[in-house]
């Protein structure tokens, strides 16, 4: 194993593994899934590698007037339960009003 990887292990006290997704949101579409609820997920960072600024919210009812603001061309925004409580085992929505591709990464116990 990795430093990486042991110091996630001592962390969070279980063994863990780190997904990569990537999610495409279409411009001007309802909104869509981003991370579904996973009650095992530790963190999550989502990085915005497209053109057009995204929008996410653990609601489905993510708008552009509600909803925290992920930057385009590498905008970054990241949660884990040390910080943020539960907020990372929920769902999470995203739109985008020009489109965007979204690289996640996620940690989740095993």
């Amino acid at each position: 194993m990795g430093a990486a990887l042991d110091y996630l292990i001592k962390t969070y006290k279980t063994r863990v593994t780190t997904n990569e997704i990537v999610v495409v949101l279409v411009a001007a579409a309802p909104a869509a899934i981003v991370l579904p609820n996973n009650p095992n997920r530790l963190a999550w960072t989502i990085w915005n590698l497209g053109a057009g600024v995204a929008q996410i919210a653990p609601t489905s009812g993510v708008g552009v007037l509600f909803g925290s603001n992920v930057a385009a061309a590498g905008g970054m925004v990241g949660v884990t339960v040390r910080e943020d409580g539960e907020l990372p085992a929920r769902g999470l929505w995203g739109i985008s009003a020009v489109g965007t591709t979204l690289y996640i990464l996620e940690t989740v116990a095993l």
